[in-house]
């Protein structure tokens, strides 16, 4: 049976250990340390791909969005899982306040997401954030179909995992 201290020594081993710890040190809302391991841990494994958005949605919800689309900018490649593309997609239109392109893409990435269950319930809490900030607005309630463009809510309402303002 092989232990952690064994497994240390493979970095993209390593690279997995760093980023379930940066998940637990998010959980705990010790964000600047979880941004430190999840970076720690895409240097040395790359491919951890939901990593690589976790650490971008965390730098999103500290207001670092420029940081958050650096950090997503390879996620957008083709080798990249289709679900992440559309998180990613769905999270970029709502920094631009377009609540009917976010909720679409959303959407479309919990369908195409099997497997990872808290991720899509994560962006399905974004979703329902919308659709709150728009309840408590008056204005219609957002359909990933809607051509309707509410005024900004994100000023106005946290869409935050994490509990920061965006």
């Amino acid at each position: 049976m092989t232990n952690i201290q064994d497994r240390m020594g493979d970095s993209s081993d390593e690279g997995q250990l760093r980023y379930l710890h940066a998940a637990e040190l998010a959980q705990q809302q010790r964000y600047a340390e979880a941004e430190n391991e999840f970076a720690a841990a895409l240097v040395m494994n790359p491919s951890l791909h939901t990593a690589r958005f976790q650490l971008g949605l965390l730098q999103l919800t500290n207001g670092n969005v420029d940081a958050a689309r650096s950090t997503w900018a390879s996620l957008m490649d083709t080798a990249s899982p289709a679900e992440l593309q559309c998180f990613v997609r769905g999270l970029d239109a709502l920094i631009q306040d377009d609540f009917p392109t976010a909720i679409a893409h959303l959407q479309k990435g919990i369908s195409l997401n099997r497997t990872n269950a808290p991720l899509n319930k994560d962006m399905a809490m974004v979703i329902e954030k919308i659709n709150a900030a728009n309840t408590h607005t008056s204005a219609p309630r957002v359909a990933a179909t809607s051509t309707a463009e509410p005024e900004s809510l994100s000023t106005r309402t946290d869409f935050s995992l994490y509990n920061q303002k965006y």
